[in-house]
């Protein structure tokens, strides 16, 4: 069996020239105007791995995850879950993918009903799915508390009485209950302080080694991403501008809006956060974020970064193979210094020591 083969034995979802859109509508339901936001997305997640999809605010990595758990329609491409292409149409989605494929949301209080015991919320999806009740399903619930960390006592609370870290491990709990192989992780950690933040994500770990279940996870934070994710994708204003492994885009970024990103997570030592300021500033124009309704031509980045040229203006880049693994939609690699899949820190080497 050669390499492509067991590639593809390996992938689990496998999204294909995404796009999205939303339409604005006057009173009278006819469009104003359409926002493009995801455009031609591609990207894969392997059995038991996690893809970490990372971006600013209205970047457009939510969108993917409510397309890839059909929430919205597509405009264009395919979302394939083990070999079975999701339809278009959110209402001709078959039960068995909205088994396998479930959610973990920002705000665990707002995902949760407020007037259902945990117990409940855990239970719903076990009869749903796996058409189970009565005291299996009892059993069932107080398993998967034990596995999030938590007594079945839990079982006998609402929403409202529970921690926010607490809440979230229900959330967890419940997406664990009709035994999917993926689940699409929105900013799971955000709305948690930072000591229960790590906790969530060494639960997530422990679980994903012991079930074997993918998770696509959403987050706007490059460090905790490259700890949970074994491949990243970074998303700005609806492109996917480089993907590859965490280790590889943490440490030899290949876009300036990736290294921008990285550049900005805060660091407990005055010296390397003065050093960050300064190749920050190299990179980046400090300009609004473009608007969604009226993108500017070109790569969505050449606003605001300082080493855009005239064909960044005019041409979205093609995705260029990266060292070390990935590619990168930037005309660096390919026009002007020609960077070929080096790391961005190469025209920044005075400032990168």
């Amino acid at each position: 069996m050669n390499d492509k083969t067991n590639s593809m034995n390996n992938t689990l979802l496998q999204v294909s020239n995404l796009q999205v859109s939303y339409k604005s509508k006057n009173f009278f339901g006819q469009i104003r105007y359409r926002v493009r936001a995801v455009n031609d997305i591609s990207f894969e997640i392997g059995k038991g791995k996690t893809f970490g999809l990372v971006g600013e605010s209205g970047s457009g990595k939510t969108t993917v995850g409510k397309a890839i758990l059909r929430l919205i329609e597509i405009d264009g491409g395919a979302v394939s879950f083990d070999g079975m292409v999701a339809p278009h149409s959110i209402q001709k989605v078959p039960l068995e993918f909205k088994r396998n494929v479930q959610s973990v949301f920002q705000d665990p209080y707002s995902s949760l009903n407020p007037s259902h015991l945990a117990g409940d919320i855990i239970g719903e999806p076990i009869t749903r799915h796996l058409k189970i009740r009565g005291s299996e399903r009892q059993t069932m619930v107080a398993d998967l508390l034990k596995k999030v960390g938590l007594s079945g006592i839990y079982a006998h609370r609402y929403p409202y009485e529970l921690s926010g870290g607490q809440r979230q491990r229900i959330a967890i709990a419940r997406a664990l209950a009709s035994n999917p192989r993926l689940i699409v992780c929105d900013e799971p950690v955000s709305a948690l302080d930072v000591s229960t933040q790590a906790q969530v994500i060494n639960l997530l770990e422990d679980l994903q080694e012991e079930l074997l279940v993918s998770y696509l996870f959403i987050a706007h934070d490059l460090a905790v991403v490259r700890h949970i994710s074994h491949d990243i994708g970074v998303v700005n204003l609806g492109w996917l501008v480089e993907v590859g492994p965490s280790d590889r885009v943490y440490e030899q970024p290949s876009h300036p809006y990736t290294e921008m990103l990285l550049a900005s997570i805060p660091v407990p030592n005055a010296v390397e956060q003065r050093r960050r300021r300064t190749l920050r500033q190299s990179l980046y124009i400090d300009a609004d974020l473009p608007s969604p309704v009226n993108p500017p031509p070109g790569c969505p980045f050449q606003t605001r970064c300082t080493l855009s040229m005239d064909i960044c203006r005019e041409e979205m880049p093609e995705a260029t193979p990266v060292n070390g693994g990935g590619v990168v939609r930037c005309h660096l690699h390919t026009s002007g210094p020609k960077l070929e899949g080096r790391p961005v820190a190469v025209l920044h080497d005075n400032l990168a020591k």
